[in-house]
């Protein structure tokens, strides 16, 4: 999910935001015939799919603002990280979302301190 993204205004390069599927190998930009055709039809949803992207890739983003429902208090209790993954709200596309993202970011948390300690 958001794994990439076409950045139609860098001449449509594809920008990968986590690795692809084992397997997979994206090009670097989308193909002359695939432009002309989303000259045609498709670069404001490009657009937007990509600025979505870097809102969800981006540490201090705030996913609430882009559901109607703002989450259900889903962020807060993620936050504590007093998470309950057999609760239902968790497998919501929106709580699958949330997991996701905040286990990237441990990640990268994690892979900062370590990186840290070499000063």
């Amino acid at each position: 999910m958001n794994r990439f993204g076409v950045d139609v205004d860098d001449n449509y390069q594809i920008v990968q935001f986590q690795n692809a599927p084992k397997g997979v190998v994206l090009r670097k930009r989308l193909s002359k015939k695939m432009v002309a055709i989303s000259k045609q039809n498709n670069d404001r949803f490009l657009r937007g799919q990509f600025k979505w992207c870097l809102k969800v890739h981006f540490l201090g983003g705030d996913a609430r603002d882009d559901y109607p429902d703002g989450g259900g208090g889903l962020a807060e209790e993620a936050a504590d990280y007093g998470i309950d993954l057999d609760d239902p709200k968790w497998h919501t596309p929106i709580g699958r979302e949330v997991r996701e993202v905040m286990e990237m970011h441990e990640e990268i948390l994690d892979s900062d301190s370590d990186s840290d300690s070499d000063y």
